[in-house]
């Protein structure tokens, strides 16, 4: 049990790093036209206009498809996790405890 709750785990960690590598990709990418439209600031502002209002449509878009993927990969882990729960309940809830016991002694140090 706790190795499906560990591999679900790390699926969405996984997805999560994932996520952010696209974001990050998707920055490296609106640097860039931002640079562009610096060099560029005195020739053709309309045509300037034109071509940052299509970046930014398909930055967008790119945000858009990313989100909905995290969240049909996070709806299969979390679905997994859910799925394992309710194979073997008890040891969820002794899981659980140990997970919350731990934690509550953690904080108690201070």
């Amino acid at each position: 049990m706790a190795n499906a709750d560990t591999a679900a785990g790390k699926a969405v960690d996984t997805e999560m790093e994932t996520l952010k590598a696209d974001l990050a990709a998707l920055k490296a990418d609106l640097a860039k036209v931002t640079r562009q439209a610096g060099r560029t600031a005195g020739v053709g502002a309309e045509e300037l206009g034109d071509k940052a209002n299509e970046e930014i449509s398909r930055l967008k878009a790119e945000v858009d498809r990313l989100m909905h993927l995290a969240s049909e990969r996070s709806r299969g882990a979390v679905a997994a996790a859910e799925h394992k729960i309710e194979e073997r309940p008890l040891t969820s809830v002794l899981v659980a405890f140990g997970v919350g016991l731990v934690i509550g002694k953690l904080i108690d140090r201070r």
